[in-house]
């Protein structure tokens, strides 16, 4: 069955770090990225068309340290979406935004996004 595109914004990926001060200033001041934003857990660095989110410490059981990231229009609504084509979709809220986390067949994380 074929499905209606996904309304995707933007796509970045997610990089959880330990050192996550040296790794804000090696992609910073070594690789010469921009960066968008910063908060005191996390920096969002331009990455060619897209973003890569350094992110401190949230290394967890099972948990890899990189996800996709896929933002969109409306994190709720895109998760009916997907739960209609019969995946699970576990969303939530921060203080930086709406997330949405599934998972592909071989386990990889992605996440759905809108900043706030």
């Amino acid at each position: 069955m074929k499905h209606s595109r996904i309304p995707i914004q933007e796509t970045g990926i997610i990089l959880w770090v330990k050192n996550y001060e040296k790794c804000v200033r090696f992609y910073s001041e070594k690789l010469g990225l921009r960066i968008r934003f910063k908060k005191p857990h996390l920096t969002n660095f331009d990455f060619g068309g897209s973003y890569l989110l350094i992110e401190k410490g949230r290394k967890k059981s099972g948990l890899k340290n990189c996800s996709l990231r896929l933002n969109v229009q409306n994190v709720s609504k895109t998760a009916k979406i997907l739960q209609g084509r019969g995946l699970k979709v576990n969303v939530w809220s921060a203080d930086w935004g709406d997330i949405g986390q599934l998972r592909d067949p071989d386990g990889n994380p992605i996440e759905l996004c809108k900043w706030k």
